[in-house]
């Protein structure tokens, strides 16, 4: 087989990998973030956890708040799945339901999302029974302004609930691990094409540092302010070196549509 034909085959590879493996769809996986460390709700307010159902099935993934009834998530999240619930103001998933229970939403997701590349991985969930009423431990994110270049070498951290090793177990607890952004032609040795200006690359030199399956969706935030740069999309793995690809919030026809959807927030 020729070099093309084989590239070819493994972007291809790549692709269906990034799509089974993060979106926890289809195939029920529940992991999020490896390594790091356990952390307050009060820290992360604006962090939520996300349960999507399809043919009974329940799919987990993360988020953040955006607006007292607007929530950002990646479209391979949602699409698709018949109902969405988000739970906010919690560090440990254990907490009562009765103090801070799961709100129904409607979803939208971008236009030109792409199943097979994850580009334009972003979608807005409208929370239709409840809004969010503020506290220290519910809070909207800081989006950057539309544009901002997110330096390589920028130090971000990345949050949710899952397994705390590669094989598990899971974290009933809210964790978060630090990352580094790297240049995008870094993840492009890995990924190829499917990277595009639309995504962030970002991972970490230590190994069982990472983003990984199931925490799709959640926020990538630069770790000096918090502001939320990304949104966790996919890649390759999770307890190796490589790169993971986020949305990139500081896009202009991603911030577009976030404005579109969300009143201009």
């Amino acid at each position: 087989m020729d070099g093309g034909k084989t590239l070819a085959i493994l972007f291809l590879h790549i692709a269906i990998f990034i799509q089974d493996v993060y979106s926890d769809a289809d195939n029920n996986i529940e992991n999020r973030i490896l390594g790091g460390h356990k952390v307050s709700i009060k820290d992360y307010p604006y962090q939520v956890h996300i349960t999507a159902e399809k043919n009974g099935k329940k799919y987990q993934c993360g988020g953040s708040i955006l607006t007292y009834k607007h929530i950002i998530t990646a479209a391979h999240c949602v699409k698709g799945r018949e109902k969405v619930m988000v739970r906010a103001g919690v560090s440990s998933l254990k907490e009562s339901t009765k103090d801070e229970p799961s709100m129904p939403g409607i979803y939208v997701y971008h236009p030109n999302y792409n199943d097979s590349t994850s580009d334009y991985d972003i979608a807005i969930i409208e929370l239709t029974n409840n809004n969010i009423t503020y506290t220290p431990k519910k809070q909207p994110t800081t989006l950057p302004k539309s544009g901002t270049e997110v330096r390589a070498g920028t130090n971000t951290t990345v949050s949710g609930w899952g397994y705390i090793k590669p094989n598990g177990p899971y974290s009933n607890d809210l964790r978060a691990v630090t990352l580094k952004v790297y240049p995008l032609q870094y993840c492009a040795i890995y990924y190829g094409s499917l990277v595009t200006e639309r995504h962030i690359c970002a991972g970490s030199d230590e190994p069982d540092q990472n983003s990984c399956q199931g925490d799709a969706g959640g926020p990538l935030v630069i770790t000096s302010d918090k502001v939320q740069v990304g949104v966790v999309s996919g890649g390759l793995g999770c307890e190796s070196r490589v790169p993971k690809i986020y949305t990139n919030l500081a896009y202009g026809g991603i911030r577009d549509f976030i404005s579109k959807y969300t009143g201009g927030s």
